[in-house]
């Protein structure tokens, strides 16, 4: 049906200042296009126009409109099944369809709706309406555009602060054959972390830290833990362990705001005299594992967790062991400890050191924990960082 424009006033057309839209207009009439044609670049829109359902979606591809018009009876691909698909192309992106149709508003608006279009017109077009609704939605789609591009931002911002955390970890001392590792991140990052590397004499000093929360404040929280730890004991001279556990307790002390906190568990294992050095603050516990299998000793946390007070002579206080060749320290998060499992408990602490024990001989004991752990969850999206860290007990090579 061919129509008449009557355009508005030009005081409704687009300021300068503002964004222009694209306006994709879907008819198999040409007439129809053209005269909508005439009617939105009157208002300064641009116009793109398709001719039938598959013309429209490969144009909304490769323009990427910001509104559209939408016939609904069209040969070979119609209005309905159009905008459906246009749907599953646009993703998040919120781009609003409006039907336009010859046919009675209310025998087509609820298929028009269900089909994913957000508002409906009837022919002949009363383009008094059609500028208000299209002013209406002008200022919907720029606030959209605005979310979406705030979004983009925040996402290369995650991506690059991702890339620098992730740097951040992958050191060559996790890769010590005698480390083994797991982190699952709750979110895009980790509050939990671990480090490990050889001092100048030899000793091999590990560590799992869990930093309040989750997410990226917990992550940044964490950051200069790994600097401090990797500073100390790569250089020349090896620290002890009291002196590490002081460092790190004064640098988060003097760093991080006074809600905020990292607990933690740390070893230094000699391979010479065979003996190691324990100090446990704010984590669940850490397993001293037997070369049997079985259960040692179990080290609870007796300190608080770094950066809530000054370093004092009891937070430097640790743990000695002699320990034996196949001898393993096992240490977790509490998120590993607190996470519901399928009988609506927590796992707990008490399921993880049977489990532990129940590792049969020659088999990996990190795979055997991850793989039993997780066959006993009620959902596989943890609410909080999971983390296990591992460190065999050996001796020098002589």
């Amino acid at each position: 049906m061919t129509q008449h424009v009557t355009a508005p006033s030009s005081g409704n057309a687009l300021s300068v200042h503002e964004p222009t839209l694209k306006v994709l207009v879907v008819d198999d009439t040409a007439v129809n296009r053209q005269i909508l044609k005439v009617f939105l670049e009157r208002l300064g829109y641009i116009f793109l126009g398709a001719g039938d359902g598959d013309e429209a979606l490969n144009v909304f591809l490769s323009e990427r409109p910001d509104v559209v018009l939408m016939d609904v009876m069209m040969p070979h691909v119609n209005g309905y099944e159009a905008t459906k698909r246009i749907r599953e192309l646009s993703g998040e992106r919120w781009v609003p369809v409006i039907f336009v149709s010859a046919l009675d508003r209310n025998d087509n608006l609820i298929d028009g709706l269900d089909a994913g279009g957000d508002d409906f017109m009837s022919k002949p077009i009363n383009f008094i309406v059609l500028d208000a609704k299209l002013r209406s939605l002008r200022r919907m789609v720029h606030l959209q555009r605005r979310i979406e591009a705030y979004r983009e931002l925040q996402d290369r911002e995650h991506a690059l602060t991702r890339d620098i955390v992730e740097r951040q970890m992958a050191r060559p001392g996790l890769s010590d054959p005698s480390v083994r590792y797991w982190v699952s991140p709750a979110r895009d990052f980790s509050g939990d972390i671990v480090a490990a590397a050889r001092a100048a004499d030899g000793k091999l000093f590990a560590m799992l830290a869990d930093g309040c929360g989750h997410g990226l404040a917990p992550a940044i929280s964490v950051m200069p833990v790994l600097s401090v730890f990797y500073s100390l004991v790569e250089a020349d001279t090896a620290p002890t362990l009291p002196h590490l556990i002081g460092e790190l307790n004064r640098q988060l002390v003097a760093t991080l705001p006074s809600d905020r906190f990292v607990a933690g568990a740390m070893m230094c294992i000699d391979p010479v005299t065979q003996q190691a050095d324990i100090w446990v603050g704010g984590l669940p516990t850490l397993v001293w594992l037997g070369a049997d299998g079985r259960v040692r000793k179990i080290f609870p946390s007796d300190h608080l967790a770094l950066g809530i007070i000054e370093t004092d002579q009891d937070l430097l206080t640790h743990a000695r062991i002699d320990w034996q060749t196949g001898d393993c320290l096992v240490v977790c998060s509490d998120g590993l400890l607190e996470m519901p499992i399928s009988d609506g408990e927590a796992f707990g602490q008490e399921r993880f050191i049977a489990l532990l024990e129940s590792c049969p001989a020659g088999h990996d004991l990190l795979d055997h924990v991850r793989s039993g752990f997780q066959s006993q969850l009620i959902k596989q999206e943890p609410d909080d960082d999971v983390s296990l860290l591992i460190v065999d007990c050996r001796p020098s090579a002589k």
